[in-house]
Formats: structure tokens, sequence, C-alpha cells
């Protein structure tokens, strides 16, 4: 897994500070990357599927979809999306 993906600083600050507020209402709550319809997707979950990666961002734990490649980026709004490298 590592080396698959990269984050830029924006992205990783959006993790972080989504990671933190889902975790306020259930602290067991961990962001999911996973690809859907071929566009970057996130969802909150407890624990990784099967495939998935655990991935530290800023001290953050977030969970990914293996297949995943490239450089994910925040854009308008904070949607993420995946850029292939």
């Amino acid at each position: 897994m590592p080396g698959v993906i990269e984050l830029t600083d924006r992205a990783k600050e959006v993790l972080a500070v989504s990671a933190a507020a889902a975790r306020r209402l259930n602290p067991d709550a961990q962001i999911r990357l996973f690809l859907h319809a071929g566009q970057l997707r996130t969802e909150l979950t407890e624990a990784p599927g099967p495939g998935d990666h655990l991935m530290e961002v800023g001290g953050v734990s977030i969970i990914v979809q293996d297949g995943i490649r490239g450089t994910v980026d925040a854009g308008d709004h904070n949607v993420l999306s995946v850029h292939p490298a």
C-alpha cells in the first residue's frame, strides 16, 4: 500500500478536519476512501473491509480501498478527487 496514493496538503487537512468531526459523534468512526463509478467517494465506517488498507494522515488513520492509485486532492467545497500518477 505505501506509495500507492499520495495526498496533497489540502486533502490531508480536509481529511483531518472531517475525521475529527466524525469522532465527536462516534469515537470509533474512520473515513474510508473508495471508488464508485470512477469517482473518489468517502464514507464513515468503524473497520476496514476486505482488501482495504489503513493509512496514516497527519495523525489520523483513514481506510483506503485497494486499487486506488494517484494523488488525492481537495477542490471546491472540499470535494476529494484522485488524479492518476
